[in-house]
């Protein structure tokens, strides 16, 4: 009874084990492989880390300051009746790491807006339907300075 008892103690802490390591490993995939593997950018779930995070949002404008940015952020759902023309503004100065942002369309096609150190002003014809404005990290540290200028039939959430 002894033995029996064991085996099922050893089962059970290898069971416990083995869901923990899977669990921690999927979070963690993703940080470190978002940024090269575009599967990652269509999760509808955003997974990211920040050792240092300090932003402001409204409606139409996003800056922030941050520090060890790794994994992917939705900052906006956009969403547009009708096709139209999208115009955004951007600052971004980035000290280490990779930066980048993205645009995911309704149909799942991923359009990069900007990549690392860049300034200027992007557009970009929208479709019918919702867009994720996301961004994406490794190890980056800098700060972006972001303006949406939304035309009738688009909103940001």
């Amino acid at each position: 009874m002894k033995r029996g008892a064991g085996v099922v103690l050893l089962s059970g802490i290898l069971l416990i084990t083995g869901i923990a390591l899977i669990g921690c490993g999927h979070g963690e995939d993703v940080l470190t492989k978002a940024f090269d593997h575009e599967e990652y950018l269509l999760l509808r779930r955003d997974y990211y880390e920040f050792e240092l995070n300090s932003y402001y949002t409204e409606e139409t404008k996003h800056t922030r300051l941050f520090k060890g940015f790794s994994g992917v952020q939705t900052l906006w759902e956009i969403e547009c009746e009708g096709e139209g023309v999208l115009h955004l503004d951007f600052l971004t100065s980035m000290k280490e790491g990779e930066f980048k942002t993205v645009l995911i369309t309704p149909e799942k096609e991923i359009i990069l807006l900007f990549h690392d150190e860049r300034q200027g002003r992007k557009e970009i014809t929208l479709r019918d339907g919702t867009h994720h404005l996301k961004i994406v990290g490794r190890e980056a540290s800098g700060t972006i300075a972001i303006e949406l200028d939304l035309k009738k039939g688009q909103r940001a959430n």
